[in-house]
C-alpha cells in the first residue's frame, strides 16, 4: 500500500514537468486555439495516469514546423561554430590548427619604448608588421633577425637570436 501511494505522489509531482515538456515540444506555429482545446481537455482528466496518457498523446503528435526554413541550396547551412556539435568547445577546439603559417622570420626595424603604456614596448619589423610585448626587450637591437611562431591557446612568442623568448601581440 505505500508503494502505491508513493508512486501516485511521485506521478502527480512529475505531471507539471511533462506539462512543461510537452509545451516545449510543439512547435511556435501551432494554432494556439486548438492548443489551448487540448490542454484543456487534458488537465479536466481526473485521474494522474489517464492525464498523464492524454499530455503524453499530446507530446507524441506530429507537427509541422512552418518556421524552419526549407533549404533549397546544396551549400553547406551551417558553419562550423553554428553546428551542433561543437556546442561548448572552444575556437580553438573547433579549428585546431590555425591558418597561416607556423612562424615568421623578419629583421626588426625599430624599437620604441612606453609609448602611452607603461611597460610596453612596440616593436617593427621590415614586412611592416608591429608588435607589443610587456617583456624586458634590453637584449633586442635594430637589426636583429627575430622569429615569431605561435605558442600555446592562440598566443605568440618571438625568439632573438639567442633564442630567448617574448611574448607579443601583433598590433599592426
Amino acid at each position: 500500500m505505500l508503494t502505491r501511494r508513493f508512486d501516485r505522489t511521485r506521478l502527480a509531482c512529475n505531471l507539471p514537468a511533462a506539462i512543461v515538456l510537452t509545451l516545449a515540444s510543439l512547435p511556435a506555429a501551432a494554432d494556439s486555439a486548438a492548443l489551448s482545446q487540448e490542454l484543456a481537455r487534458c488537465a479536466g482528466i481526473t485521474t494522474p495516469q489517464a492525464r498523464l496518457e492524454c499530455y503524453d498523446a499530446l507530446a507524441r503528435r506530429p507537427h509541422a514546423d512552418t518556421t524552419a526554413p526549407v533549404a533549397t541550396s546544396s551549400a553547406p547551412q551551417e558553419s562550423a561554430k553554428d553546428d551542433a556539435r561543437n556546442f561548448g568547445l572552444s575556437p580553438v577546439q573547433i579549428q585546431p590548427k590555425p591558418v597561416g603559417p607556423a612562424a615568421i622570420a623578419a629583421r626588426l626595424t625599430e624599437i620604441s619604448f612606453n609609448q602611452g603604456e607603461i611597460g610596453q614596448s612596440y616593436l617593427q619589423l621590415d614586412n611592416g608588421e608591429i608588435w607589443k610585448t610587456r617583456d624586458d626587450v634590453a637584449r633586442l637591437a635594430v637589426g636583429n633577425l627575430v622569429k615569431i611562431k605561435r605558442g600555446a591557446l592562440g598566443s605568440f612568442l618571438l625568439l632573438d637570436p639567442a633564442n630567448l623568448s617574448y611574448r607579443v601581440f601583433r598590433v599592426k
